[in-house]
């Protein structure tokens, strides 16, 4: 999705670190169905009334914070579109 949405990777592993300390594909002992105190889900920390207006289905909090390959989608979805409005990588972050 990184390279389909134009988000450059070293932003989406920085935001996976970020927000649950994701360490790349040999961290084994990664957990990415994580839930912040304010309700942000999965690998991107991403909340689900903000994943919903991304999303063309049915999205549940469930699938939201389980689904590694849509949480990943959509957050990559709405950094792309901050871009696109912002045409800065510091505002869209």
């Amino acid at each position: 999705y990184a390279d389909s949405l134009q988000v450059p990777k070293k932003y989406l592993y920085g935001i996976a670190y970020e927000e649950t300390s994701y360490k790349g594909p040999l961290d084994w002992g990664y957990k990415p169905n994580r839930v912040s105190e304010v309700g942000a889900l999965g690998p991107m920390q991403i909340k689900l009334s903000t994943a919903k207006r991304l999303y063309d289905g049915l999205l549940t909090k469930s699938k939201l914070k389980n689904d590694i390959e849509i949480n990943v989608m959509l957050s990559l979805k709405l950094l792309h579109n901050l871009y696109e409005k912002h045409n800065n990588w510091g505002l869209a972050l």
